[in-house]
């Protein structure tokens, strides 16, 4: 159940992120409400993985995939910037959380 709700907490990180993205900084209504809806249920999926996924992992791992799925959809759908530096950097966060999650901690 916590692996679960990690990855739907996760897909809820990233809709509030684009969300944001949308609200052009709080002008638009609805897209405002939807980040903040999108948000406040993410933090709850994360609490909710929490209760069996250490928080040392759990929090890093909700994080970090939340930043490579926004990462490439704003590279891939919104033609933001890339290069080398930005490249690697996500290579390296991808190298960290595949290290927490084979850390050896029980499956929840």
């Amino acid at each position: 159940m916590g692996w679960f709700a990690l990855v739907i907490a996760i897909f809820l990180e990233i809709a509030g992120t684009i969300a944001a993205k949308q609200s052009n900084g709080f002008t638009n209504l609805f897209a405002s409400v939807l980040m903040i809806c999108f948000y406040a249920l993410s933090f709850t999926g994360l609490t909710i993985a929490m209760k069996t996924i250490e928080m040392s992992i759990a929090y890093p791992v909700w994080t970090g995939i939340s930043i490579l799925i926004v990462s490439v959809v704003g590279i891939t759908l919104l033609h933001e910037s890339v290069n080398s530096v930005k490249g690697l950097s996500l290579f390296f966060l991808t190298m960290g959380i595949v290290g927490l999650t084979a850390s050896g901690q029980p499956h929840g």
